[in-house]
């Protein structure tokens, strides 16, 4: 449907408005028999005294021919003037007078003719007229710079092009030749003869090219249609685009598409596309088709007759859908619901796609379809289901049933039972609970609730066992979690780490003993983590003196279950090291030990054996058989004695 509103119909209606002033002065003036006119009146007054312009005379005229009329004979322009404020000026010259009404600082640009200001206009606001036969009916702040261009009323419009019209409505612009903007809002019509009808935000860039209204549409192609909506584009010739985000970006192509919130769009000349999630409908005898217009943007109401759309409301679409007490209602600007039945679209540009017992309150949001389906947050999305609730700014759930995204940006998947009641938080599976900011809940199949109750947790349940990596093939037959090095955790809750000699590489040998040295520096406390209660102890060493003894791991600020239990096998290594050693040089030093034991026991047995021989055969008697003995028992204890003296020294048993 195209909209066009022509600039002679406002030219017309501006002269009729100026020649009814320009009566009114007349009628004014006999009143006050400041003239005499017509051939029955009495002979003229005197001339009243001149206020303005000195005028050579005021008065009455008329001819042999019987044409009276009212004027001056003088080359210059002529005011009408209200409390000796200027209401009316009109000005002369050999084609055509300008007629300039209104605000006394309206203009019309020298050596223009014909041009006409009906009125309107204030201070800082003026209304102007540029070219030749350009008119402005009334209104504020309005251009017709463009010649036989028109300005029906409105503020800050301009109509720059040939013949170009602006009917109304705000800071519109009809820039070419015999375009056309009725009304609306920030809308241009830049394509020669092209149409903007109404509404805002929108474009009609190529020739001949028509967009009704709605809201930031594009018609930029040659003879290219857009008849309302909400961004969609005609950039094709002949193309024709509705609904909400319909694309027709080729030649000859019709693309109608519904409230979902996605690009539809053509993918080759002379196509016909329809999306319409509730069906289509047309002429039938319980409901069809209807064009409801309006100034701003009209709504397009299809399916069930009783389907309806809020009195006041603009750019509203109903696709289709509805029976009986069962119908299909739009309460807000440029809401849309696309079919199904007892659907509701109540917030500002809210969408439903379909099904039964929707409704989309917030603004901008969006119910794709399903049943007792609802989005009452700003920005909320339902993507389909039974019994979902998206209920939280930007909030989401994609489908399921009975699943609810209460906290601001929170989503759900989909599953059952699921509630993500904190901002930012994640619910998915069954009965799973994010009920603080952040968290993160997976629920099994149990049926049971899982629980988040800590601002920015991770809470998995997984009754089968839980599998992250970077393979394709999963291995759950131990139920545990795979991780791309191969650690795991058990079945039993037991972490398990890698170790695999294939998953390594650059081994550099280690010295037991030195590492045995660096970790008796290293400071081992008991202590409690600061987000736990004091009462709950560990034991073991910081990460920065096991990062400052041993340089292993990846910062100063983590320990590795392998790392720490590495550096305790390796000082192991270390007091194994020396315990041989030590063993070894006890049984050194025993050995030795037992052959001095065997020396001595010799000396002793030959000591014995000296002193028994010499009293048996009493060959040696006397002071010098008693000198022999005696020196041979201290000769025995120096042994004796050297011997312990060396096994003390060697550290051997004393």
């Amino acid at each position: 449907m195209k909209v066009h509103f022509g600039g002679r119909l406002f030219l017309v209606a501006a002269v009729l408005g100026a020649a009814a002033v320009f009566a009114i002065a007349v009628l004014v003036a006999l009143g006050g028999r400041s003239v005499v006119a017509g051939p029955d009146a009495a002979a003229p007054a005197a001339a009243p005294t001149p206020v303005g312009h000195e005028w050579s005379q005021v008065e009455g005229h008329g001819t042999g021919t019987g044409v009276w009329w009212l004027g001056t004979t003088a080359n210059q322009a002529l005011e009408l003037r209200v409390n000796n404020a200027r209401a009316l000026r009109l000005e002369p010259n050999a084609t055509s007078p300008n007629v300039v009404g209104g605000y006394n600082g309206n203009s019309v640009t020298g050596g223009a003719y014909g041009a006409t200001i009906s009125g309107g206009g204030q201070s800082g606001w003026t209304n102007r007229v540029t070219d030749e036969y350009g008119t402005i009916a009334g209104g504020v702040d309005n251009t017709a710079s463009g010649p036989n261009a028109t300005v029906g009323g409105g503020a800050s419009s301009i109509a720059s092009g040939d013949y170009a019209t602006v009917g109304g409505g705000g800071s519109n612009i009809a820039s070419a030749w015999m375009s056309t903007v009725g009304g609306g809002y920030v809308n241009t019509a830049s394509g020669s003869a092209a149409t903007v009808g109404g509404g805002k935000g929108n474009t009609a860039g190529g020739g001949a090219a028509t967009v009704g209204g709605g809201h930031n549409n594009t018609a930029s192609a040659d003879q290219a249609t857009v008849p309302g909506g909400d961004y969609n584009a005609a950039t094709g010739d002949y193309s024709f685009a509705a609904g909400r985000r319909a694309k027709a970006n080729h030649q000859g192509a019709f693309v109608w598409a519904d409230s979902t919130d996605a690009d539809f769009a053509s993918t080759t000349a002379d196509q016909f596309l329809v999306r319409a999630s509730g069906g289509v409908s047309l002429n039938v005898a319980s409901g069809g088709l209807r064009v409801e217009p309006n100034a701003t943007s009209p709504n397009i109401v299809g399916g069930y007759s009783g389907n309806t759309v809020t009195a006041g409301v603009v750019g509203a679409t109903i696709g289709g859908g509805g029976e009986s007490t069962w119908t299909n209602r739009v309460t807000d600007d440029y809401g849309t619901v696309g079919g199904g039945q007892n659907n509701t679209a109540s917030g500002h540009a809210a969408t439903v796609g379909g099904g039964e017992g929707v409704s989309a309150s917030g603004g901008y949001a969006t119910v794709g379809g399903g049943a007792s389906n609802s989005a009452g947050g700003d920005m909320a999305t339902v993507g389909g289901g039974y019994g979902n609730t998206a209920s939280g700014y930007a909030a989401t759930v994609a489908g399921g049933k009975g699943n609810t995204a209460g906290g601001s940006k929170a989503s759900v998947p989909g599953g059952g039972n699921n509630t993500a009641g904190g901002d930012y938080s994640f619910a998915a599976g069954r009965q799973a609970k994010a009920n603080n900011q952040g968290c993160f809940v997976w629920g099994d199949s149990t049926t049971a609730d899982l629980t988040c109750s800590t601002n920015d947790a991770f809470i998995v349940r997984a009754s089968g066992g839980m599998w992250f990596g970077t393979t394709s093939s999963p291995d759950l037959t131990s139920g545990f979690i795979n991780t791309s090095t191969g650690g795991y955790l058990t079945t039993g809750g037991v972490w398990t780490d890698s170790s695999d000699r294939d998953q390594k590489e650059n081994f550099t040998p280690v010295n037991g003993q030195a590492v045995l040295a660096r970790l008796a520096e290293v400071p081992i406390t008991t202590w409690n983590h600061k987000a736990e209660d004091p009462s709950i102890r560990h034991m073991g060493p910081v990460a920065q003196d096991f990062y400052t003894a041993f340089g292993l791991g990846e910062d100063e600020r983590h320990i590795a279950g392998l790392d720490s239990s590495g550096v305790a096998l390796a000082a192991i290594q270390g007091l194994y090291q020396l315990a041989q050693e030590q063993a070894a040089r006890i049984q050194a030093l025993e050995e030795e030990n037992a052959s001095l034991q065997q020396r001595l026991d010799d000396v002793e047995a030959r000591v014995t054996a000296l002193e028994g021989g010499a009293s048996t055969s009493g060959a040696a008697t006397g002071p010098l058989s008693g000198l022999t003995a005696g020196w041979l028992v201290v000769g025995g204890l120096v042994v004796v004695g050297l011997a312990l003296v060396q096994r003390r020294r060697a550290g051997g048993p004393r």
